[in-house]
Formats: C-alpha cells, structure tokens, sequence
C-alpha cells in the first residue's frame, strides 16, 4: 500500500495516574487508578490520521524492549505502516507519565531513543518520503532530522504540516520547509503572538504568526475553537462546540490527525480546521477504558 500521510516523531509508551488534583511541589499524592497506553505525539497523531481514513506511515525509532514491542503491535493493529520504525539494539524506548484529573493533566516525558534519531535514518525512509503527500512534525524529535525528512518532502513538491509542540525556537531551514504551522493557545503565545484567550485573540495570534513566519496558520484554543489562515488572503475562524468534557488529554493529537486526514483526501484548510475541531470535540466527551495494555 502506498501511504498518502508520512508521520516523523516520537513514540513513547504513556503510563497514566489518575488522580482527583495535580500535587504540589514536594508533595506525595495518592492517586487512583493507572493504565499504560501507547503514546508520543507522533504515534498519537498517526493513529488519529490513520483512524480518520488516512493511509499512514510511522517513521521513527524504538528500542529492542518490550515497550518497543507494545509500540509496533499497536501501530500495526491501526494498519500503519511501520517498515520506517528502528528497533535500535541496546537502547530504550521513550516513555512518560502522566498524571490525570478531572479536568487537567501534567507529563514528564523520558524521550530516550527517540533523541538520538539522526540523519542518517533518512536513507532507509527515502521510499516512503518519495511516495508520500504529506509529511506531519512534530518537536519531540531532534530538529535537524526534521528538517532533513522535509526538505526531501518538499523536493518533490509535498507539504509539511509541523505541530510546534513542545515549543521550542525555530531555525530559518526549519521556517522555510513548513507548509502549515500548527499551534496551540500556549505554544501561540511562546512563539510571539499575543496571550489567546478566546476565539478573537485567536484569530489575532494565527495573523501574526503567519506575518512573522510566512506560512499557512492554524492556532487552537481549546474550547472556543480555532483559527486559521492560508497565507493567501484565506481565512477564518471555526467556534468550539459546546461538549461535556471528560479529559482533553490527546485532543491536540487528534485535532491533527483529523486535519492531515482531510488535507490528504483534498479538501482546503478551512473545511479541514472545522472537521478537525468538531472530531476534538467528540473526542474529548468520550470516555476512555482504563485498561493495562499489554
């Protein structure tokens, strides 16, 4: 099968607490119940392309573990390609634990494997990138890999969409390969644009980035929605629809999936952006099994 969405990033496996509030600095809390899941922002994202409808290839790197193991067998039980996942001997696969409440979340991730990718990698993704459309990124990878597997992407006339998450300073190569620039309220504000608190704020800061950056924009702002602009005097705004939220954990990443999804089956960032949002929403009022993966 010949994948239309290529996903480069992180893979970790997620160990989830739940807990009725964050602890304080210094404090033990008891918590409730915990759950393992796979996890890392770009196996997330590829899971929610790939469950959107999109053909999906995972490239990245695990370690010879039995995280790496659970890592594979889920990608693979999402029918993602995953001939562009490394199994590096010796090393360990990414990990993070998250502790849950009601209505927030904090992480720490261990990212182990996936910081030492390298360009090197990028020969034994060489078929994969020549065959695809798009290339999604994200920052939990070194930067100059990224900005390699795009440059060979764009080459060849695909698009980049890069979510800037975690945010961290942009280089120039980086700027100039990004088709779309992907950002949340925080990340907005960390990369310049002015505190977004709500859907106009929103709108203000996706108009700024993408004066500062040159490039397609969207910025999402939890539950007032979303904005965006194409760079070519398109754009809009989508309002957040009104859902009882269980827990926001992995909106973002399914927030991309769906709208790299929609992108590659044609449609322009706009109806993307609003199908995107609706599918956060569902998402975030669903509930999740606390089920020990395997």
């Amino acid at each position: 099968m010949s994948e239309s969405v290529a996903v480069l990033g992180s893979l970790h496996m997620d160990v989830l607490v739940s807990a009725a509030r964050l602890p304080t600095l210094g404090e033990t809390l008891i918590g409730n119940d915990w759950y393992q899941t796979p996890g890392g922002k770009g196996l997330n994202q590829a899971v929610a392309c790939a469950r959107a409808g999109a053909a999906v290839a995972m490239l990245g790197a695990v370690g010879n573990d039995a995280f790496g193991d659970a890592l594979l067998a889920h990608l693979e039980s999402q029918t993602i390609g995953v001939n562009g996942v490394a199994r590096v001997p010796g090393a360990r696969s990414g990990m993070s634990i998250v502790v849950r409440t009601p209505d927030d979340y904090a992480a720490v991730v261990s990212s182990q494997v996936n910081a030492s990718l390298t360009e090197e990698m990028l020969l034994a993704w060489s078929n994969t990138l020549s065959s695809t459309d798009i290339l999604v990124l994200q920052n939990e990878i070194p930067e100059t890999v990224n900005v390699a597997a795009a440059a060979l992407i764009r080459k060849r006339g695909g698009r980049v969409v890069l979510n800037a998450a975690p945010a961290r300073a942009f280089s120039e190569a980086m700027l100039a390969q990004t088709s779309i620039l992907v950002v949340n309220a925080v990340e907005a504000g960390m990369m310049g644009a002015d505190p977004v608190e709500d859907l106009s704020s929103a709108w203000n800061g996706c108009r700024k980035l993408g004066e500062q950056f040159g490039c397609a924009v969207v910025v999402t702002a939890g539950p007032h929605g979303a904005a965006w602009t194409d760079h070519m005097a398109d754009y809009g705004t989508v309002a957040g629809e009104r859902v009882d939220v269980i827990s926001s954990h992995g909106a973002g990443d399914t927030f991309i999936g769906h709208l790299v999804a929609q992108l590659a089956s044609g449609a322009q960032l706009g109806q993307a952006v609003a199908i995107a949002n609706r599918q956060a929403a569902v998402f975030v009022s669903t509930p999740r099994t606390m089920a020990v993966a395997a």
